[in-house]
């Protein structure tokens, strides 16, 4: 890790040679703020070559794409019409914020927060 910036952190590859990891390659799950909340100047990190530029002597690189995307996993697994279960991580007017795996968060909309009557049910946080 050569240095960090607050969109990304650049990452020495060889000797001349650097490429930048943006802010939003770093984590599929986190919300980041600044590479400095995962990641610390001088520490060695393994990356995806992402992009290649030579004309701009450019190098995009991912470290979240070292393990799999979890919406892609979700996706996988659930279709249209499943059941899942989730816990509510924080509610608005308009609803609540449910985690149904780690890093995945859905919308629950008021409208379909309802009892098998059809009834309103409010939803909570945890």
């Amino acid at each position: 890790m050569r240095n960090l910036t607050d969109f990304g952190a650049f990452i020495e590859i060889e000797d001349g040679i650097d490429g930048l990891v943006h802010v939003s390659n770093l984590s599929w799950t986190k919300r980041i703020k600044h590479p400095s909340e995962v990641l610390k100047k001088g520490e060695k990190v393994k990356a995806v070559v992402l992009g290649v530029e030579p004309e701009n002597r450019r190098l995009s690189l991912g470290i979240k794409q070292l393990q799999p995307d979890v919406w892609d996993t979700f996706f996988a697994q659930h279709r249209v019409g499943d059941v899942v279960k989730g816990k509510v991580l924080r509610t608005a007017q308009f609803g609540a914020f449910v985690e149904m795996a780690e890093g995945v968060e859905g919308l629950c909309h008021v409208s379909e927060a309802v009892d098998e009557n059809g009834r309103q049910v409010e939803l909570q946080r945890g």
